[in-house]
């Protein structure tokens, strides 16, 4: 019930002596209090921002011959928590590369969905499908070929990274990334 509506009827109760001015004064500020819901909604709001992104790429399976780079990224939360998106932008083997994440939030199953395009490959696509235990979140594709876990490290930092799976049955990360924050949104999308 909308606040003022509250409000209205309480002051009717006391005036008919069905409430006390105590208890009035006291329920709009109850009211107007949302409840906060802990149920991984909230998972990716430290992504909010813009970022500088260290990123290591795995040159071959089975080595140690990695190629890094380093990109601009910005993202956003929206829908109260149950989506979030994000662009990561910038130089990449001599050529512009820009990329575009979404995920999100089923309340049913507690699990975020995460959904990835690229500007070479412009089609929207399902990547991997998981949920957070404390900072660290688990993703792993349906065909189990593809993981992601994300690492929250402060209000300033975050680390994420990709594996695939060896034939022994171990993951082989081959693409990581480092997050520093450097500053609030440049505009709303």
């Amino acid at each position: 019930m909308p606040v003022i509506r509250a409000v209205t009827m309480l002051a009717a109760a006391v005036m008919a002596g069905n409430v006390s001015q105590d208890a009035a004064i006291a329920a709009p500020a109850a009211a107007s209090v949302a409840p906060v819901v802990n149920d991984g909604r909230a998972d990716f709001d430290f992504i909010d921002g813009r970022w500088k992104v260290a990123n290591r790429r795995l040159k071959k399976s089975g080595t140690n011959d990695w190629y890094s780079f380093e990109m601009d990224y910005e993202g956003w939360t929206a829908m109260g928590g149950r989506a979030d998106f994000d662009h990561m932008y910038g130089p990449l083997n001599g050529q512009y590369f820009e990329g575009v994440a979404v995920r999100t939030f089923n309340p049913a199953t507690k699990d975020w969905t995460i959904y990835w395009m690229a500007i070479r490959d412009p089609e929207m696509t399902e990547q991997v499908r998981g949920h957070f235990d404390g900072n660290v979140g688990t993703f792993i594709s349906t065909d189990r070929k593809t993981r992601f876990i994300w690492r929250k490290l402060g209000p300033d930092r975050a680390h994420w990274e990709q594996a695939v799976p060896l034939p022994d049955g171990r993951w082989e990360t081959n693409w990581t990334m480092d997050f520093r924050r450097v500053g609030g949104h440049l505009a709303k999308p």
